[in-house]
């Protein structure tokens, strides 16, 4: 019988102990997987963070190029401009040539020029 009992009990202990290797064999198994993802990760954001920083730089390249173009910008000499007096004469220009233009219309047929009508005192 005692044969029997440890036979059994040897039995038993293999059968729980190849369980237990199966368990851990899948364990390891499945954190090589685990960590061959987090390396696949860990490069596309190392990646990522690379390319994030070209295109940082780039920008602050870009807007100091801008910065400099404007500050020139403002540096250079500017256009001569219109005196006060021209403005005034160009605007009188303009008004008087509405004003005569209201005349016309006003006056009847537009297709007769002012100096071709004759005033109602002097008509036959």
């Amino acid at each position: 019988m005692t044969n029997d009992l440890a036979g059994h009990i040897a039995s038993l202990m293999q059968r729980t102990s190849a369980t237990s290797l199966r368990e851990i064999d899948d364990l390891i198994l499945a954190l090589r997987k685990r960590r061959e993802e987090l390396l696949r990760e860990s490069d596309r954001v190392r990646r990522e963070i690379i390319e994030y920083a070209a295109l940082s730089q780039s920008t602050v390249q870009s807007t100091r190029i801008i910065a400099e173009s404007l500050a020139n910008f403002n540096k250079v000499p500017d256009a001569p401009s219109i005196s006060a007096q021209h403005l005034e004469d160009v605007s009188s220009e303009g008004d008087e040539r509405r004003s005569g233009e209201n005349v016309r219309s006003l006056s009847g047929d537009p297709e007769i020029p002012d100096a071709a009508r004759t005033p109602a005192s002097e008509a036959p």
